[in-house]
């Protein structure tokens, strides 16, 4: 064995997985990274799953595809190991920015495919970091950014782990060389128009020429940056524990007094942290400004909203929630009233849970109860006629027991619950066969006096889950 395969083999030591996953391209760094797994799996004796991404920009992109699939085929064929081979094709739009839509095209399939504990292996190198912590430098970023690409870290139910980040390309060219690989050449690398590209093909060269150890001080700023990246998370950490409360409306909140006791170079560091662990994309200075001065300095009667990239943080009674942008908006489709209705003869002859569902809207489980006068959420129901959820279309009116009849606007005002969760409570209906209809329960926040559970008799127990907004 050649030096520079005993450099490349102790590289490829896994950390504890359930399935493995390899991300080809078809390119030289997956093919040759493909090689060392099928090494490792046929000495561990295991199966493993590849990804291929089809982004449909080149007119290539079909011949690199069925590559990939030949030469997963391939090396079925020849060694004693299973190589699954599966391509998944992702829309992009042309318009915006090509490179990171396809990024995140990328990463939102190995996320859907990895299951729990499974381990997606990506052959970024060495010459990858240098290049991604000069394009972060650029643009500015700080210690978090310009720590580079980590070597191991979570995605969706698994790992993403980098094996070859310490090893630099022309070390794996010679490894391909040696072992007579064969890959693809994607055109698209050749182009200047990339930020990417134009430091790969013209400043770093530049700079290899006139600093050659350049490419080991990246490695060592990127390693520093990393441990000062740490100290920022451990720091951040401690903050949490000050500022996070619980809520029953979300798994997760913040304390906005809390926050602003800190200094501000405290208070955007556990936010920052906090707001990547709910998934939101890192703020630019811009918009930090906005959260800063429009969310956190709102006023306590306030309820604004900053929307980025897929996700909202909102404020309300100095409470800071973060939320999928799709939980602020209120969208009912047609189709799927089917699963909002139950006809309760049916119901009661069969029995048993029954969910009710308007997409939209929180979901309602019934399921058969005792009465119990301390449990206001049981409610008694006749055997005809049938149930349904619909959303609130205002003017609703229910009679609350020893408090007559209330409109369910003023409820909702003199409640603490947050505007986007209101907008989702589903409104239960008793419908009768000739047309009759009563508001019996505003999800399980408020139950009409007339179909409280008695002592005695059948009755259901009535849920709603509210973390799942």
């Amino acid at each position: 064995m050649s030096e520079t395969a005993e450099n490349l083999l102790p590289a490829l030591s896994l950390p504890e997985h359930n399935q493995l996953w390899l991300a080809l391209s078809g390119g030289l760094d997956s093919v040759v990274l493909l090689d060392l797994a099928v090494n490792w799996c046929r000495v561990n004796d295991q199966v493993l799953r590849v990804i291929h991404i089809h982004h449909g920009l080149s007119p290539n992109a079909d011949q690199w595809a069925r590559f990939c699939q030949v030469l997963c085929l391939d090396y079925t064929r020849n060694n004693d190991v299973s190589v699954e081979f599966e391509c998944h094709r992702v829309t992009l739009d042309l318009a915006g920015n090509i490179e990171e839509q396809a990024r995140k095209a990328r990463y939102a399939v190995f996320e859907q495919q990895l299951g729990k504990n499974d381990l997606l292996l990506m052959a970024h190198h060495s010459d990858d970091q240098a290049e991604t912590f000069l394009l972060r430098l650029l643009r500015g970023s700080g210690s978090q950014g310009l720590r580079g690409m980590p070597v191991l870290r979570s995605l969706g139910q698994g790992k993403l782990f980098r094996p070859l980040l310490s090893v630099q390309r022309k070390q794996l060219e010679q490894w391909a060389e040696k072992y007579r690989l064969n890959w693809v050449d994607d055109e698209s690398n050749q182009s200047l128009a990339f930020d990417r590209n134009y430091l790969r093909h013209k400043v770093i060269p530049a700079i290899q020429a006139r600093w050659p150890e350049s490419h080991q001080q990246f490695m060592k700023a990127t390693a520093n940056l990393a441990d000062e990246a740490g100290l920022l998370r451990d720091l951040a950490e401690l903050d949490l524990q000050s500022v996070r409360q619980s809520s029953a409306w979300s798994r997760e909140v913040l304390c906005c007094d809390a926050l602003r006791r800190l200094s501000e170079q405290r208070r955007i560091n556990v936010l920052r942290h906090w707001l990547a662990d709910q998934g939101m994309s890192a703020l630019e200075k811009k918009q930090w400004q906005i959260v800063l001065d429009e969310i956190l300095a709102a006023r306590q009667d306030a309820e604004p909203c900053f929307r980025w990239q897929g996700k909202a943080l909102r404020r309300f009674r100095n409470q800071l929630f973060c939320i999928s942008e799709a939980d602020s908006e209120y969208v009912v489709t047609a189709e799927s009233e089917k699963d909002s209705r139950v006809h309760l003869a049916v119901y009661s002859e069969k029995g048993g849970a029954v969910e009710l569902n308007l997409p939209g809207l929180l979901s309602v489980t019934l399921m058969p109860g005792r009465a119990d006068n301390s449990d206001e959420s049981v409610i008694a129901l006749p055997d005809t006629g049938y149930l349904e959820v619909r959303p609130r279309q205002g003017g609703e009116v229910i009679r609350l027991k020893g408090r007559g009849k209330k409109q369910v606007k003023k409820l909702l005002q003199e409640s603490q619950i947050p505007p986007w969760i209101r907008q989702k409570l589903p409104m239960l209906w008793w419908c009768s066969a000739d047309g009759e209809e009563q508001l019996i329960a505003v999800a399980d926040r408020w139950l009409s006096e007339s179909h409280l559970a008695a002592q005695s008799g059948r009755c259901w127990q009535l849920t709603v889950s509210y973390l799942s907004v």
